[in-house]
């Protein structure tokens, strides 16, 4: 019995029953769009890593500086993809840029950390191979010792800063003392001549006195011998319209006749004003608007009627007040100065 379990536990052994085979070693790849570039172009670097299932790659990342001479404007991970062999191949692609001029820039072996994706063990790692690209330049290298350097620049001066404050407060007083001196010389020149203010001073005309002087102005010109008949009866309506505007604050140029009669209601006109009034403005209308000719014959009452209408509405005026006679202790009149009955007889 014992010779054989020795024997199977020989063919085990031969066999290989009961080892584990090892998992193959993680291969990263990195690869360069371009080996030569110029300051400022972008250059994309690819790297791959060829690893079993279950395990997430620890890529550089994109915050730190990786790669030494290069800024990194941007990281794009690619989403994992499974090959035959039953491996995954994860990828990242970076977008780098260097300003640097005419110099080579190499890339290190980059370390990458393989982790279990469901704890963070370190579970093996890669390593890239170096990759080398040239930083160009849009000058050639003669141009570059051809090219004089210009002269050192002095430094430029700073100015002080403005004074805004003080401005600020200059301001305010200059403009308190202009006040001051203006009500000084106001009050100086009223004082030199008080009555200069009131010297060229003219109280309005009456409004009856100007279109009396607008009526016979208008019986005495040209449009009155020759007409034609609207624009005789327009300067009459006019007048009228002018007159009630200053006469009663009518606005009665921009009013119509009949607007204008309505208002003209309000006011205390004799009823034979009203009539006046009234024909007198629709009349004018018959000739502006439907063409009304009357003879010429008739256009002198025209006038007579507006002057009518001014003589029955001018404002009567106030009769003077004079000092009411003094009477005695008795109630009697004082006494006529002597001779005052002979002068009067």
């Amino acid at each position: 019995m014992m010779s054989i379990a020795f024997a199977a536990l020989l063919v085990a052994a031969g066999l290989g029953i009961g080892d584990e085979s090892p998992l193959p070693e993680p291969v990263a790849t990195a690869v360069l769009d371009t080996s030569a570039t110029l300051p400022g172009c972008p250059v994309r670097l690819s790297i791959g890593v060829q690893h079993q299932p279950g395990f997430v790659p620890d890529f550089p990342d994109p915050e730190g500086d990786p790669f030494p001479g290069f800024s990194i404007r941007g990281a794009k991970r690619a989403e994992p993809e499974v090959m035959d062999n039953g491996q995954t191949i994860s990828r990242i692609e970076y977008r780098l840029v260097s300003h640097l001029l005419d110099s080579t820039l190499v890339i290190p072996q980059l370390p990458i950390d393989l982790l279990p994706a469901d704890s963070t063990a370190r579970a093996g790692f890669a390593l890239t191979d170096p990759l080398a690209v040239h930083i160009g330049s849009s000058i050639s290298a003669d141009e570059l010792e051809a090219a004089e350097l210009r002269p050192e620049r002095p430094p430029v001066p700073i100015p002080p800063p403005v004074p805004w404050g003080r401005i600020a407060l200059a301001a305010i007083a200059g403009a308190l003392v202009a006040w001051l001196l203006w009500r000084w010389w106001k009050r100086r020149r009223a004082k030199e001549a008080p009555e200069s203010v009131f010297a060229s001073f003219e109280p309005p005309r009456p409004a009856h006195e100007i279109a009396l002087e607008e009526i016979e102005a208008l019986g005495a010109s040209e449009i009155a011998r020759e007409g034609p008949a609207k624009r005789f009866y327009t300067e009459a309506c006019d007048i009228l319209r002018r007159y009630f505007d200053g006469r009663f604050g009518v606005d009665a140029p921009d009013l119509t006749s009949e607007e204008l009669i309505g208002a003209l209601e309000q006011e205390s006109l004799s009823g034979r004003v009203r009539s006046l009034v009234r024909n007198a403005l629709r009349e004018a209308d018959l000739v502006k608007f439907a063409r009304l000719d009357p003879a010429w014959s008739e256009w002198g009452g025209v006038l007579d009627r507006a002057r009518e209408i001014v003589h029955s509405t001018t404002p009567v005026p106030e009769p003077e007040v004079t000092d009411p006679p003094h009477f005695g202790s008795d109630g009697a009149l004082p006494a006529h100065p002597a001779g005052a009955e002979e002068d009067d007889a």
